[in-house]
């Protein structure tokens, strides 16, 4: 798909106008004919009047649609438009996957998905964020886009399904996939776990060098990181939701606080209140994708530590921008220093929930880049380990000082 075939135009193409005038002007003669002996009224008047009869039952159809439909999904997007992007976004998640080889993984612990960016700021534009994050990444309409993808480009043996285990959170699983990385799940940088998290942080890089992002086609713009999170949170609450909001938002957070905090020391308590609220402490479970908005908006800033944090070590904030992402299960293992660094910062959090929930995010995000092959039970062990030690080092520091 090229870029310039993204249209958000809904009127009908000329080709329709022409079939539907056409109808139009031959239904009139036949309706006339039915008091044919009686009638008075000239062809031309007896079309005009059929014709704004029609119209105005239209309009009152549209009028009566628009009402009933939910704040959050109030303007009708481009169906056709959103089909040929996500198609497009399908074709570069199998070529992300095809390119995440082991050579590549050796030769750089770092992504570029500038195609991916570019994709998604040419639907935020188009569509919005609810564009975006409701209609493009609608799970089971990404499985058939995807499936298309693989069967165009002669990948028969390339099998995806998408699992929604009771009490577990929805997931993809792929199997066959072109490359000769180790994979299940959330392992290839192409895969849609890891597509919905960069678009978050594309997202949130786009606010800050815009200064607002379009809400929908209707034109309404929200214009800082907080509107953005109160949105989210309106689109995590929807009856019948996805998975996709509450991936994105970790990517948002993780960036955002990267790009706005890059020399983060200390727990960012007003940012965790401006994008929270009282989801600090409160608990607000979601059935449909067995997943917490509370508990995820405080995750999110346990990832942003970790980010920070790494980015630091690998060369600062001027090697890196949206377009450069870490690598998953490429080996990135943060120094001690900076370990404990994370564990401070996360003591620092308000209460035990987002103490918690920080230390939970910083530890994910460091066993998504480990090394591939090691478990999260081991991984899991290594850090209890990690952090005790912490512990013995920040006692014997303060002791030193007395």
């Amino acid at each position: 798909m090229k870029g310039d075939e993204i249209n958000v135009d809904n009127n009908c193409n000329e080709s329709q106008r022409d079939e539907r005038f056409f109808l139009l002007e031959n239904a009139a003669p036949r309706l006339g004919n039915v008091n044919n002996a009686n009638s008075k009224i000239a062809p031309s008047l007896f079309l005009y009047v059929t014709f704004t009869a029609v119209m105005v039952i239209l309009g009152l159809g549209m009028a009566s649609y628009r009402f009933f439909q939910s704040p959050v999904e109030a303007v009708p997007l481009s169906l056709v438009s959103v089909s040929n992007l996500r198609l497009e976004l399908a074709f570069l998640s199998i070529e992300m996957m095809k390119n995440d080889t082991i050579e590549a993984a050796n030769e750089s612990k770092i992504v570029d998905i500038s195609p991916l960016c570019g994709l998604i700021e040419k639907g935020l534009d188009a569509f919005g964020i609810r564009g975006v994050y409701i209609d493009l990444f609608d799970s089971l309409e990404f499985l058939i886009a995807l499936r298309s993808a693989a069967k165009a480009k002669g990948l028969h043996h390339f099998l995806t399904s998408f699992e929604i285990p009771k009490g577990q959170q929805p997931f993809f699983k792929y199997r066959g996939v072109p490359n000769d990385r180790e994979f299940f799940n959330i392992t290839s940088v192409g895969e849609i776990w890891w597509l919905r998290h960069f678009t978050g942080a594309i997202t949130a890089d786009k606010l800050i060098r815009d200064g607002s992002l379009l809400l929908d086609s209707s034109g309404e713009r929200i214009y800082n990181a907080s509107a953005y999170m109160k949105e989210i949170q309106r689109i995590q609450r929807l009856d019948y939701g996805d998975i996709m909001p509450f991936h994105a938002e970790h990517g948002f957070v993780w960036h955002y606080v990267a790009r706005t905090i890059p020399s983060l020391s200390a727990y960012p308590i007003d940012l965790l209140v401006d994008f929270c609220g009282d989801l600090i402490w409160k608990d607000e479970y979601i059935e449909d994708v067995s997943n917490d908005i509370g508990r995820e908006c405080r995750h999110g800033f346990g990832h942003a530590v970790f980010y920070v944090l790494a980015i630091r070590e690998m060369g600062g904030f001027g090697n890196f921008s949206v377009q450069s992402q870490f690598r998953p299960k490429s080996g990135i293992a943060l120094s001690e220093k900076s370990m404990c660094a994370a564990y401070e910062i996360c003591a620092e959090a308000p209460n035990l929930k987002t103490k918690k929930a920080c230390k939970g995010g910083f530890r994910h995000s460091s066993n998504l880049f480990s090394e591939p092959g090691l478990d999260n039970s081991a991984l899991e062990e290594a850090h209890g380990k990690q952090e005790k030690r912490c512990k013995k080092l920040r006692k014997t520091a303060n002791n030193s000082r007395l």
